[in-house]
């Protein structure tokens, strides 16, 4: 989209999350570490492979624990709902 000249390109969230600076640093540091692509080039080079755990994960990034919670809520509802239609 943005190459139509668009800002409304990817998902837009429900739940808007804003993080400071080092947030978005942290966020970025172990999206980096758990990178695929980045970490078939890191054991070439002789550097040391980093992963994170989902916890870890969770925890540097604000907007990916609020979108988890934010499903484990919709599907509890959505139980809870089923539950009481029988």
């Amino acid at each position: 989209m943005e190459k139509q000249d668009r800002k409304d390109w990817g998902i837009a969230p429900d739940i808007e999350v804003k993080l400071r600076s080092d947030e978005l640093r942290e966020m970025l540091s172990v999206q980096r570490d758990n990178d695929v692509l980045v970490q078939a080039n890191r054991h070439e080079g002789g550097m040391a492979l980093k992963r994170h755990t989902a916890e870890e994960t969770l925890a540097a990034d604000p907007q990916l624990a609020i979108a988890v919670l934010t499903v484990r809520t919709k599907l509890i509802e959505n139980s809870a709902v089923a539950s009481s239609a029988y």
